[in-house]
């Protein structure tokens, strides 16, 4: 399981994608736990209907790296989760398998509608624990996204998807609960009200 890396060492000393060699194959070593590491050529994928182009980067050539090296996935899925001060949003399900409710965005997002909502707001609620609940649901929700924003940020940056779906998974809650694939949980998110809640989010904070 390994992350796209853009450093490796070559006898002892950094090397970078402007200055690797074809010839330094087979002495490339990961920086940060000295696995041997190989280097992949930019090249072009087919995206729908589009070419994209792929960069350069270095990866694992057979070995893993350290579950304690920041270019290991499960170990950065761990350290994401562990970060995370809600821990409602990601948990784990099984041994090394994580789950992810995207359900909970959704429906912060609607519960903070519903509190600044006019009618919500003209009930005789007291003013202070309206400004409280609207200002819990909008931190509940900056949490959230900030979490997703590290996972979205993940999977562009993992060497094979399958090693964040393997051990990542998407759920959505709605009268049942489904497991989606990692594609569908993407477009799921970019195609609701998610989508404009995250980029206002990414757009206005340092998460």
């Amino acid at each position: 399981m390994g992350i796209k890396m853009k450093k490796a060492s070559f006898n002892g000393k950094e090397v970078d994608l402007t200055n690797v060699e074809e010839s330094m194959k087979g002495n490339l070593k990961c920086i940060e736990c000295g696995i041997d590491v190989t280097y992949t050529k930019p090249y072009k994928r087919r995206c729908g209907e589009k070419e994209i182009d792929i960069t350069g980067y270095f990866r694992i050539a057979n070995k893993e790296h350290s579950l304690g090296c920041k270019y290991n996935t499960l170990g950065e899925i761990k350290r994401i989760v562990e970060g995370m001060p809600d821990k409602d949003l990601v948990s784990e399900i099984e041994n090394n398998k994580f789950l992810v409710r995207l359900n909970l965005i959704s429906d912060k997002i609607e519960e903070q509608k519903e509190i600044i909502n006019k009618t919500y707001l003209n009930d005789g609620t007291d003013n202070e624990l309206k400004t409280k609940k609207i200002y819990e649901a909008g931190k509940r929700i900056t949490v959230y996204l900030s979490t997703m924003k590290k996972i979205i940020k993940l999977r562009d940056e993992v060497d094979n998807n399958s090693d964040l779906s393997s051990n990542l998974q998407l759920e959505f809650y709605n009268k049942k609960s489904k497991v989606m694939k990692w594609l569908d949980g993407i477009i799921f998110i970019m195609n609701t009200e998610m989508k404009t809640t995250l980029e206002n989010t990414l757009r206005h904070t340092n998460i």
